[in-house]
């Protein structure tokens, strides 16, 4: 067929454009739709680089696949500055244009601390350069999930980050990540409004319920980079359906734990027939360890600790940080690979149960604000935007909802 935009050929099959995508060089997508029924999905034209891994352009029966350009896996292009949130509460940003100096394209510097000697001293240090978590390890996809870019870092300085992934630079609520599946990613480059906040960079504010600080997500060439990591999010890339898939999500609120069901029910259906693992990193707890839902074992929450965010984070650096996901990342291998692990993981019988054994946070407003996990004073409630997970109003059905997905997936043996 031919493209009728600009007149290339494609492949044979009428598909319908994603809202952004570009013209040319179309990539194949197959999808689920809420009627489970499979459709194509446009994901927008692609250059072809120098590629990371291949030179070639895969193709299946399905769609067409691409191989990895050598910027893939590089840094974002703004720099990562986090919030740290001020004594008082400042009104969302209305609606604007594109702030009048260009965003632009902004190389990080290198870090010294993601570099190949620290990456094999943290994976010598956690028993990962050999033996059944090494052939875990290497035999597994990881995937980052957010809410904000500490996960990808974490990854990075593991030395198990292969690709790119939609949510790797961006802030994100579950409730915004879990719109985003479920909806195909078609509002997911569309922005309500834009702020520009010096040296934390630009904002683009998303009503999907995330943002968009490290990427201009107007830019053609973001665009682009987006489609084809949404593209390899749904298995339609470089990586095997056959790789297990270890996603790692960094929870934005402990109101969330309560669509913990729901996203593993979803990243199972979105990727049929492949073994899924999820780690979900709670921030600010008193004690760091390991909870786990009775009955689940692919799902693993990890508790970190409160000194890091300690006299208003005066210790926080983004190394810090992702050196403590990182123990999380290499301990969750173990227990996957060996079964076991010292100390040992604390089970729990129910969500609510799980709820109950952490202290509660809030992550800030995804889709308007940086990520800094602050605890709420006794007087107050753990703020419930409507880019949250649960309003007080309905709370009650996120509970019984969680709960019901949670006992489908125990009598099942997770799955």
């Amino acid at each position: 067929h031919i493209c009728q935009l600009c007149h290339c050929q494609t492949a044979s099959v009428s598909v319908p454009l994603m809202a952004g995508a570009s013209s040319c060089q179309t990539v194949l997508h197959p999808v689920a739709n809420a009627s489970m029924s499979t459709h194509y999905q446009v994901f927008g034209r692609m250059s072809f680089p120098a590629m990371r891994r291949s030179s070639q352009v895969g193709h299946d029966s399905h769609a067409v696949v691409l191989r990895l350009n050598q910027t893939e896996v590089g840094e974002p292009r703004h720099p990562h500055v986090i919030h740290q949130p001020s004594s008082t509460t400042q009104p969302s940003p209305a609606p604007q244009s594109k702030p009048s100096k260009p965003v632009g394209r902004r190389v990080l510097k290198a870090e010294p601390w993601l570099e190949r000697p620290f990456q094999n001293a943290r994976r010598a240090a956690y028993s990962l350069q050999a033996g059944r978590a090494h052939q875990f390890a290497e035999g597994c996809e990881y995937v980052g999930l957010g809410s904000f870019c500490a996960v990808s870092r974490a990854l990075q300085a593991l030395d198990l980050k292969n690709f790119s992934y939609p949510f790797d630079w961006t802030r994100s609520s579950l409730t915004g990540l879990l719109h985003c599946l479920d909806h195909n990613f078609s509002d997911f480059l569309t922005h309500t409004s834009c702020k520009d906040h010096e040296s934390a960079g630009v904002c683009f504010s998303c009503a999907w319920g995330g943002s968009f600080w490290h990427h201009d997500p107007t830019e053609p060439q973001s665009r682009q980079d987006f489609a084809r990591r949404i593209a390899r999010l749904y298995g339609q890339g470089e990586v095997p359906l056959s790789k297990p898939r270890v996603f790692v999500r960094s929870m934005n609120s402990t109101d969330e734990v309560y669509l913990i069901p729901k996203l593993m029910q979803t990243l199972r259906w979105m990727l049929p027939g492949v073994t899924v693992y999820l780690l979900l990193l709670v921030d600010n707890q008193p004690a760091p360890g390991f909870m786990r839902l009775q009955g689940v074992p692919d799902v693993v929450v990890y508790k970190t600790g409160e000194t890091l965010f300690a006299n208003g984070g005066a210790a926080w650096t983004m190394q810090e940080q992702a050196e403590a996901y990182g123990e999380a990342i290499a301990l969750a291998t173990h227990l996957w690979a060996d079964g076991d692990l010292q100390p040992r993981v604390e089970d729990v019988a129910s969500l609510p149960e799980l709820f109950a054994r952490l202290v509660p946070f809030f992550g800030g407003d995804a889709s308007t604000e940086m990520y800094w996990p602050s605890r709420p004073t006794p007087t107050q409630e753990v703020s419930r935007t409507s880019h949250c997970v649960a309003r007080s109003t309905n709370l009650s059905h996120q509970v019984l909802h969680g709960a019901a997905l949670f006992n489908r997936m125990a009598v099942h043996g997770g799955a």
